[in-house]
């Protein structure tokens, strides 16, 4: 057997066990904005697969959208909730659903403006199935609660 042959066949095998860990994972996300202001909400992952429905602003920005195309984050008006429904992604064991929540009603530039660690963006791990939070800022600084 050829070193050429012996080397194919085993990275068919290297590329048929790494698909083998993709997982299919489903989310449901609520969010209730008891906040004073508006907020954002944009559902990542923090790793592979890329799949549409769950890049984040700079893996769009990346792609170079025209400024026509939608963004996928959604606005929470102040007294108002949002929910995703069951929103379907492929995972990679290691790779986390993300919920950012960003404070006001930003435009795609002012999104990718802001990083991780500012106090005006929060980054929740979801867990697979329900997920419900409430977003408030009775102390003057945005948090989120998860509710159970």
């Amino acid at each position: 057997m050829s070193f050429r042959l012996i080397f194919i066949t085993l990275l068919a095998v290297a590329a048929l066990l790494g698909c083998r860990n993709v997982q299919t994972r489903t989310y449901d996300v609520a969010v209730e904005n008891r906040s004073s202001r508006p907020i954002t909400v944009w559902l990542t992952k923090d790793g592979p697969l890329w799949e549409e429905g769950w890049k984040s602003p700079e893996d769009i920005a990346i792609e170079s959208p025209r400024a026509r195309d939608p963004i996928a984050g959604v606005v929470v008006p102040a007294g108002r909730s949002a929910s995703t429904g069951p929103v379907k992604g492929r995972f990679e064991p290691d790779t986390q659903a993300i919920l950012r929540i960003y404070v006001g009603e930003l435009t795609f530039n002012q999104i990718l403006a802001v990083g991780r660690g500012d106090a005006s963006r929060i980054d929740l791990v979801l867990q697979e199935g329900r997920n419900d939070f409430v977003v408030n800022d009775d102390t003057g600084v945005i948090r989120a609660e998860r509710v159970h």
